[in-house]
């Protein structure tokens, strides 16, 4: 119980908009059997170590110029800039269009079909 005083109370610093993440830290470090922050288990991190020494740009990685950073107020959420583009959805009356054509296709599809089977009966 006292390590849970000392981990709610002097191990933490910031503060959170909502509890979730706290409670995530929280639960975080009891899933790794930590008592508190102070002490992260540093050979999980290693990996993540020897990637950062040499640094390379990759699918998931890459780099910001410092004046973009500073031009959006060191806003770091950004869009990865390799992610596919977004879907580009149409104006409504083109998608109308779009799926009235594409259900006329069926229903000639559905009609040679029928043909097709009549002749097969008879």
């Amino acid at each position: 119980m006292a390590d849970r005083r000392v981990l709610q109370e002097r191990s933490l610093s910031g503060c959170e908009p909502k509890p979730l993440p706290y409670l995530l830290s929280q639960m975080n470090l009891l899933l790794h059997g930590l008592e508190h922050p102070d002490e992260p288990p540093v050979e999980e991190f290693a990996p993540c170590v020897a990637w950062w020494t040499s640094r390379e740009e990759s699918e998931r990685a890459w780099k910001v110029p410092v004046a973009d950073l500073l031009a959006g107020n060191c806003n770091l959420d950004r869009k990865t800039p390799r992610a596919k583009e977004d879907i580009i959805h149409l104006p409504p009356e083109q998608l109308l269009e779009s799926i009235a054509a594409k259900e006329q296709r069926i229903l000639e599809i559905v009609q040679e079909i029928r043909t097709l089977l009549g002749r097969a009966t008879s």
